[in-house]
This record gives C-alpha cells, sequence and structure tokens, in this order.
C-alpha cells in the first residue's frame, strides 16, 4: 500500500511539473516576441535618425534597407512637408507601426 501511495504521488508531482515547466517556456515565447519587435522598432528609429532625407539616392536605399526585413511585409511612405517616414511592418503575429519617424 506504501509503494502504491509512493507511486502515485511520484505520478502527479510529475504531472505538475510538466504543466509548470510548459507554462513557464509559452510565457518565454510570448516574452521574446515583444522583445524582437522593440528591437526591430528602436533599429528603424535610430536608421532614420542618422539618414541625409535630403538625398534622393539614401531615400531608395533606406526603402531597400527596410525591405531586407523578411519576416514582415513593409509599407513605407515619406513625407515631403515633415520629412519623416511612416513606416509599418507587417507578420503573421504583428504589426509594429512608426509614425513620422526621423
Amino acid at each position: 500500500m506504501k509503494g502504491q501511495l509512493l507511486l502515485i504521488s511520484a505520478v502527479l508531482v510529475s504531472l505538475i511539473m510538466l504543466a509548470a515547466g510548459s507554462a513557464v517556456e509559452s510565457m518565454s515565447e510570448q516574452d521574446y516576441d515583444y522583445i524582437e519587435e522593440g528591437y526591430t522598432a528602436d533599429i528603424i528609429e535610430q536608421e532614420t535618425e542618422s539618414l541625409d532625407k535630403t538625398v534622393p539616392k539614401n531615400r531608395e536605399n533606406y526603402r531597400k534597407m527596410i525591405g531586407f526585413l523578411t519576416e514582415y511585409q513593409p509599407s513605407i511612405s515619406y513625407g515631403d512637408t515633415n520629412q519623416c517616414y511612416n513606416v509599418t511592418l507587417s507578420s503573421d503575429d504583428s504589426v509594429i507601426d512608426l509614425n513620422c519617424v526621423g
């Protein structure tokens, strides 16, 4: 009887540990996604601020650079009056929307 109780206890503890591990893993994956989006937005803002937007070739190269972000579908518009970019990056999971960057 003691052996059966010990076996049942061990199985229950194992199931609880598996459930807890699964929950922690899914939480860490979600946190990573938000960090990655924030990092991408920061890099875009930094690159845009360092860009000389008065040179048309620089604006063309900027569009190409944004196009290299293969995990996103980019949408970029440049406002001559404000001399800034509106950048929207869309993926299956998220949308990064940056208004008047630079």
